[in-house]
């Protein structure tokens, strides 16, 4: 059996660190250090769960973090940001802020000296058109969105995508997973009834089960709400979910992933 917890287990700020330490640290010896390097935040919209209000301040802890482990490090490097506040609920108002951003952002890239790198917290159709201009004047970009759509390694040759850091990507992100491994018949188990649950949590995996229902051509779903903090329910769920799948994802606080996988 395969469990996957797909909570948020990951704080912003740790995320942020761990996508610029993982490139740093495959640079070529002291590469970072003997050139001039660009590194550019696009954020756009006003989501409170992923937006600029989250991204930008955890983006500068991050760097913080990175140059107290290694001194010296960013000498080289010029950071800038390209954003847009808005009122943004959705990834559909996310794309309209970057079309009307999009000659900005062209715009700065092209002025730059320097290798440049992009970076940005924006979900599926804001990264895939990031990753269009990407290739087309050859940048990485690093993001955290997910989906089919950056499976095709010939148009998103210099994207290099990360844990999604919000629930739609997670969405796209899950389902491209199960798509990959052929796994057809999955249980999906949402920690819910938790009074304490994460909000994130609790739309990241009801947008899940809305995205495999919608695919049901597809998928075989078994859903269920549970509270982890009731031990005493753990052994009658698991039996009922071990006869049904052998794929489980699970959505809970990780302190109460232990004691699920010990029952």
């Amino acid at each position: 059996m395969y469990i996957l917890n797909l909570s948020n287990m990951l704080s912003a700020n740790d995320r942020a660190f761990f996508n610029l330490l993982l490139f740093f640290l495959t640079c070529v010896p002291n590469f970072c250090e003997a050139m001039n390097l660009n590194i550019v935040s696009v954020m756009l919209g006003g989501n409170p769960a992923y937006e600029f209000a989250v991204a930008a301040p955890t983006y500068d802890v991050a760097f913080e973090d990175a140059e107290v482990t290694f001194p010296g490090l960013f000498r080289n490097v010029t950071r800038r940001s390209i954003f847009r506040l808005g009122r943004s609920k959705t990834c559909d108002d996310e794309m309209q802020l970057l079309y009307d951003a999009l000659g900005e952002i062209v715009q700065t890239l092209d002025r730059l000296d320097g290798e440049t790198i992009v970076q940005t917290p924006g979900c599926t159709g804001m990264a895939s058109v990031l990753g269009d201009v990407a290739r087309e004047m050859n940048f990485p970009l690093l993001l955290v969105a997910g989906g089919d759509v950056f499976r095709d390694e010939v148009r998103f040759r210099t994207v290099l995508g990360f844990g999604p850091a919000d629930h739609s990507s997670l969405r796209d992100g899950a389902i491209l997973m199960l798509r990959t491994y052929n796994w057809t018949t999955v249980s999906l188990l949402c920690g819910n009834l938790y009074q304490f649950a994460a909000p994130f949590d609790v739309t990241a995996c009801s947008a899940l089960r809305g995205g495999l229902r919608q695919l049901s051509h597809q998928f075989t779903v078994h859903s269920a709400d549970f509270d982890p903090a009731r031990t005493d329910t753990y052994e009658a769920m698991l039996r009922n979910v071990r006869s049904k799948s052998r794929v489980v994802i699970l959505f809970c606080l990780l302190q109460f992933v232990s004691p699920l996988m010990v029952s």
